[in-house]
């Protein structure tokens, strides 16, 4: 049996075909398609990944995507503005648990603007994020 080496998916930077991994109830494909952008991010540059998240995000309609998603986005908002837009659309997610997801990641920018938005997010949640249904739409 010969070893295959298998490069990086590429096909994840592609936000149709991210929308459609991630568009899933379960956590363990959400997480799956993580690690996958995770090794990615070792040889492809952040801004391409980013610009897949951010294209990604309004095609996925379930909101463990979508919370898996505005999770990784964590990563990029201090850096590409497009990650930073997205998690601040993402705080008026129909989704508690996106709408949580959203805060950290606009928290994670570090933007002073950044607390404007979760300011205003607070006050729609009716001042506070916890409780509810936790996550589910």
């Amino acid at each position: 049996m010969a070893f295959e080496m298998r490069g990086p998916d590429l096909t994840l930077l592609n936000a149709a075909t991210l929308a459609d991994r991630l568009n899933s109830t379960l956590w363990a494909d959400v997480n799956a398609v993580s690690n996958e952008l995770y090794k990615l991010m070792q040889s492809i540059p952040h801004e391409r990944i980013a610009e897949a998240l951010t294209g990604a995000y309004p095609l996925i309609g379930k909101w463990q995507g979508r919370a898996g998603l505005v999770y990784l986005l964590c990563r990029f908002t201090r850096k590409h503005d497009s990650a930073y837009q997205t998690a601040v659309e993402a705080l008026g997610d129909r989704s508690q648990k996106v709408r949580e997801h959203a805060c950290m990641a606009v928290g994670a920018s570090g933007r002073l603007g950044g607390l404007r938005h979760l300011v205003a997010a607070r006050e729609r949640a009716g001042g506070c994020f916890v409780g509810g249904d936790g996550g589910s739409e």
